[in-house]
């Protein structure tokens, strides 16, 4: 969640909302932990941040990376 809580502070969740045509209470869900984006917002969602889909995927399911290693 932290890659998101950085995309939050570089711009409002509406603009981020609007950049992935999802709606802003989905963003906010996904932000606040209580959901998680699906795979079509995930490409989208780590292009706005700037790092891998696979670097966003560690960091939004950490606990499934951390099992791995």
């Amino acid at each position: 969640m932290e890659l998101l809580k950085e995309l939050d502070k570089s711009m409002s969740r509406l603009e981020i909302a609007e950049k992935l045509n999802c709606k802003p209470a989905a963003l906010s869900k996904w932000m606040n932990g209580k959901t998680k984006p699906s795979s079509k917002h995930i490409l989208h969602l780590s292009q706005l941040i700037g790092v891998s889909a696979e670097d966003l995927l560690i960091d939004l399911y950490p606990e499934q990376s951390e099992s791995k290693q």
